[in-house]
């Protein structure tokens, strides 16, 4: 376990210390023509809605209850998940290292996927990883603006898996960031 710690420590470095150079390009194909020469498009824009690479980062907070070995009892955790954001139009899409602890659980890190609408508020998070002793982690959460349901299975070889249904608290920073930007 101590090399897969290792190997998203380092995955976590990289992407903090380089999200610029890998995510924040363009496509210049798509990049509107000025209909003044002085005049500059913003990079971002391809004239029918936005088109743009860039980080992400985002903070989750969850309080539940658990269904299986410690059925009925008090959970939660808190999640952070680092990587790459894809803003087409009305849609955001991001696909990220995730690292996070979950009582009774412990820590555990995966990868996680992320569809939010800003036209609706919707969004859905799916996730994959492992928690110590070489458990399964598995997560589906939807939900509307910063709040919704999550639910996870966490696999337990000798007693089946155990379940949890939370309560979802999400604060995608890079998401408010680009709102702030454009005001």
């Amino acid at each position: 376990m101590p090399s897969l710690s290792l190997l998203w420590l380092s995955g976590l470095v990289m992407l903090l210390s380089c999200p610029s150079i890998v995510w924040s390009q363009t496509s210049e194909e798509s990049a509107p023509v000025p209909s003044h020469k002085n005049s500059v498009a913003p990079p971002d824009w391809d004239g029918m809605g936005h088109y743009r690479n860039t980080w992400d980062l985002e903070l989750s907070g969850v309080l539940g209850t658990s269904f299986g070995e410690s059925e009925n009892a008090l959970s939660g955790g808190l999640d952070v998940r680092v990587g790459a954001l894809w803003l087409r139009g009305t849609h955001f899409h991001a696909l990220g290292m995730v690292a996070g602890w979950l009582a009774p659980v412990g820590p555990w890190a995966g990868l996680e996927w992320d569809w939010s609408s800003t036209r609706t508020g919707l969004w859905v998070q799916l996730g994959a990883g492992l928690a110590l002793e070489e458990r399964g982690v598995g997560k589906v959460a939807a939900g509307f603006s910063l709040f919704g349901v999550d639910v996870r299975a966490v696999s337990d070889p000798e007693n089946g898996p155990e379940w949890f249904v939370l309560g979802h608290v999400r604060i995608p920073v890079r998401l408010i960031l680009l709102g702030l930007t454009r005001l």
